[in-house]
């Protein structure tokens, strides 16, 4: 024990003065706040989250997924949001040159020279269908005078003259008909199976259904062929319009709802 100094003469400890004072209580901690609003996933309010907790929760909503673009549609180059950092005030966006990105409307030349290569070919697969066409017929016509036994040292009797007139009237009627149906043949299939014939496709050229730059089918391709012949008819105006339209479309274009581009 340790000696405790002699109380002062005349005084006496007081109860209160005698026993120590206890220690002050310890304050509890706040009492966390949980907020339940969000079902499944309560917080607790000023207080951290617990281990392995993520916020926010995998339940929250997501952004929607932007839609993909239809196969085979267009696809639209980006607008731009303004001029360039150091432009002239007058800056004006370049107007868009084509229907879709990296195309470009074809315009009168070039479909102009396009037409001329086609026109080479189908010439030569005119000239040599007539010459096919033709040696056959002379020699079915000397075959069948060879062998009737006609005398034709005086010339050829009125009637053999009327039989010979209509044999070759036959044959330039059938040629015409087959003429009609090489070339009807050569721009619907190629425009319907290829995009573009042989001259439009040695100049980069499609042609392409104007609504989303697919392929033309056979109705369009018909009306467009019958339309192109039209335009034709009517002073070649129906060709020259092309020159003239915002889109660089003939009226064989414009029935047929279709467009003539390039790669730009």
């Amino acid at each position: 024990m340790t000696d405790q100094p002699p109380p002062e003469a005349g005084g006496m400890l007081t109860p209160a003065e005698a026993i120590p004072a206890a220690p002050e209580a310890i304050p509890a901690a706040p009492e966390a706040t949980v907020d339940t609003t969000a079902a499944g996933a309560p917080t607790a309010a000023g207080a951290a989250t617990g281990a392995g907790a993520t916020w926010p929760p995998a339940t929250a909503p997501q952004p929607p997924a932007t839609q993909a673009p239809t196969a085979g549609a267009w696809v639209q180059p980006p607008q731009p949001a303004g001029p360039p950092p150091g432009a002239w005030s007058s800056y004006a966006a370049a107007p868009q040159r084509g229907p879709a990105a990296g195309w470009e409307y074809a315009g009168f030349w070039i479909r102009a020279a396009a037409w001329i290569i086609d026109g080479f070919i189908l010439g030569f697969i005119t000239m040599a269908l007539w010459a096919v066409v033709l040696a056959i017929a002379a020699a079915i016509g000397i075959g069948a005078v060879a062998t009737s036994g006609i005398d034709t040292t005086n010339g050829l009797t009125e009637e053999q003259g009327v039989v010979l007139g209509v044999g070759i009237a036959a044959a330039f009627i059938f040629l015409g008909v087959m003429t009609l149906l090489v070339t009807v043949f050569y721009f619907v299939l190629f425009w319907v199976k290829r995009g573009a014939t042989f001259g439009q496709s040695i100049l980069g050229l499609r042609v392409v259904r104007q609504a989303d730059g697919g392929p033309i089918g056979w109705g369009a391709a018909i009306i467009r062929y019958v339309v192109l012949y039209i335009g034709f008819a009517v002073f070649y105006l129906g060709v020259i319009w092309v020159a003239f339209d915002d889109r660089k479309r003939g009226w064989h274009d414009l029935a047929a709802s279709t467009l003539v581009v390039k790669r730009g």
